[in-house]
């Protein structure tokens, strides 16, 4: 049986079927590495990706999103403008040479890793857009980038063309993080309304306050000038009751005065009176001696 030639068949088919695998997995690499995810053109800057890893060229998602054609690719229904992306920046692989197959046109510069096959994971730092392989993470424990030295969060680090496993996990660290962020959203917005009613409710104390002193200085006002009024009657009483006491004092003390006035004329009066009598009754007595 072994000898009638259908193991070597078989042995051939099983080489041709891998190298079909290897040809296949080369493409896809090829495709996913270095052509635009929407439109299949050769990716060339400016260059951008997704959350989810995917590698576009920026002017064809601008002319996607301008004509809404965007739309119709369910896939990237995360994709609602340019700020769903991130700015990409390969380094230019030294070694490469225009239409050399066996190199790529980009690398790490920290691990000399090339961009392209699926064996080595590119990650990218949203904060600069510098795309760095994996292994310089292991290699190097920094928060800064390795290339322009600026900070970047760990959580924000996006895998460029993750496998399906990864993509899966990637989905749902995308969720947990949206539900977060709504729930942060949620309790920012509790906060700010509980402070615009604090705010609304100080504004009408202090309002309230105003009027209920206002009030009180109106109040105030009115007992003064009742005070005021009172005080100018008693004190104009006052007066008129001095002013008819000193007429009363002055009258008592000019009356005695009258009197004897009165007394000394009646006196002088009296006497004038008895000598005209005398001086008639002499004149009288002389005739009659005569």
């Amino acid at each position: 049986m072994g000898n009638d030639g259908g193991s070597i068949v078989k042995s051939d088919i099983i080489k041709k079927k891998k190298k079909d695998e290897i040809l296949n997995k080369s493409d896809l690499d090829e495709s996913r590495w270095f052509r635009c995810t929407l439109l299949q053109d050769q990716l060339v800057d400016p260059i951008v990706a997704d959350d989810l890893g995917n590698l576009f060229n920026k002017e064809n998602i601008i002319q996607a999103l301008l004509d809404g054609s965007l739309a119709t690719h369910p896939q990237f229904s995360h994709i609602r403008s340019l700020r769903s992306l991130h700015n990409v920046h390969f380094i230019d692989n030294p070694s490469y040479q225009h239409g050399d197959k066996k190199k790529s046109r980009w690398y790490c510069p920290i691990t000399k890793n090339e961009v392209g096959g699926h064996q080595i994971r590119f990650k990218l730092l949203p904060s600069c857009g510098h795309a760095i392989s994996d292994r310089a993470f292991s290699i190097i424990d920094t928060n800064n980038c390795f290339i322009c030295s600026k900070p970047f969060i760990k959580d924000d680090i996006i895998t460029l063309n993750p496998s399906p496993q990864e993509l899966l996990i990637i989905k749902q660290k995308l969720i947990d993080k949206k539900k977060k962020k709504n729930n942060n959203n949620n309790r920012k917005q509790q906060q700010k309304e509980k402070e615009i009613k604090k705010e609304e409710e100080e504004k009408e104390t202090q309002v309230q306050e105003k009027e209920i002193k206002k009030e009180q200085e109106k109040k105030e006002e009115n007992e003064e000038e009742t005070t005021s009024t009172t005080t100018t009657s008693t004190t104009s009483t006052t007066s008129t009751t001095s002013t008819d006491t000193t007429f009363k004092k002055k009258r008592k003390e000019t009356e005695p005065l009258e009197t004897s006035n009165e007394s000394n004329q009646f006196e002088n009066t009296t006497t004038t009176t008895d000598i005209d009598k005398l001086a008639k009754k002499k004149i009288k007595e002389e005739i009659k001696k005569d």
